[in-house]
């Protein structure tokens, strides 16, 4: 039987305020799909179900409150066929896998950079699958910008290049955005942390 090791989780998402709503009107997140704060660089092993529970319940309670207020409005969504850049997903998997999972490096992490680069193509998005591939080669680009910046070891973030832990410089949460073009870039400012990660 093979073994290898391997990220359980990953402590990131959708920037949220303590109700879960973001920064786009009408849009909340919850669970593991939004970034907290709640775990620092890395969290115990069951942690997230109770965080989805408070969160999902805080997010619908907010969605409730923000259309009673007539903040939202319960329009019915145009189906619009987008077009986005993709790479195949098990491309994607095996490159994510080998370069940027436990253990990074800045080469490793150059290189997987390239890789995805080389093999995105534009496409329209025209079955779930497609969009699912679309997201996901978002945020592993969005990955991959933010753990090349971290010259550090904390929590969940492994640099075998830089192997210990940083507080002078990386005392923060780091936010990736949308630059013009659509490539991932680096934030400012990002977040401060308050206590040890």
């Amino acid at each position: 039987i093979p073994v290898a090791r391997a990220a359980h989780c990953a402590c990131g998402g959708v920037l949220t305020a303590a109700a879960g709503r973001t920064s786009v009107r009408g849009l909340y997140a919850a669970g593991e799909v939004a970034r907290t704060g709640l775990h620092g660089a890395n969290r115990l092993a069951s942690n997230s179900l109770l965080e989805g529970l408070v969160m999902g319940a805080r997010a619908a309670e907010a969605a409730a409150i923000d259309l009673a207020a007539g903040q939202l409005s319960a329009q019915q969504a145009e189906f619009r066929r987008p077009r986005a850049n993709l790479v195949p997903r098990d491309r994607l998997q095996r490159v994510m896998t080998r370069y940027a999972a436990i253990g990074r490096d800045a080469a490793g992490l150059a290189d997987a950079a390239q890789m995805l680069s080389e093999s995105m193509r534009p496409a329209e998005l025209t079955t779930v699958r497609d969009v699912e591939d679309a997201a996901l080669t978002l945020v592993a680009r969005a990955l991959l910008t933010a753990a090349a910046a971290r010259t550090e070891t904390r929590g969940a973030h492994v640099r075998t290049d830089f192997p210990h832990r940083d507080d002078q410089r990386w005392r923060y949460s780091q936010v990736v955005g949308l630059a013009g073009d659509g490539d991932p870039v680096l934030l400012e400012p990002a977040l401060a942390t308050g206590g040890a990660a």
